[in-house]
């Protein structure tokens, strides 16, 4: 079985959050945001969509730039903004 396969799996969330409150992984509000992401299955749609191959971000682009005055290189590779998922 593959983590792809486990992913959108409920009780595989439910013992991922055992694992970080047993070895107390996580501060008291690290926990609650935790709790609450899986007691509303907000993992769910990426899940779904990381499975399907439908969520992930695209190939980005580089840019090569000139500093006039110094006439080195430099290579920029723009990302798009994401929102935070909490």
């Amino acid at each position: 079985m593959s983590l792809l396969d486990l992913l959108p799996r409920d009780e595989i969330w439910v013992e991922y959050l055992d694992y970080k409150t047993s070895r107390r992984l996580l501060n008291p509000r690290e926990e609650a945001r935790l709790r609450d992401y899986i007691a509303n299955g907000r993992y769910r749609s990426i899940a779904q969509g990381v499975c399907a191959g439908t969520t992930g971000s695209a190939r980005p682009s580089s840019i090569l730039s000139t500093s006039p005055p110094a006439g080195k290189n430099a290579l920029f590779t723009p990302f798009p903004r994401m929102k935070p998922c909490c």
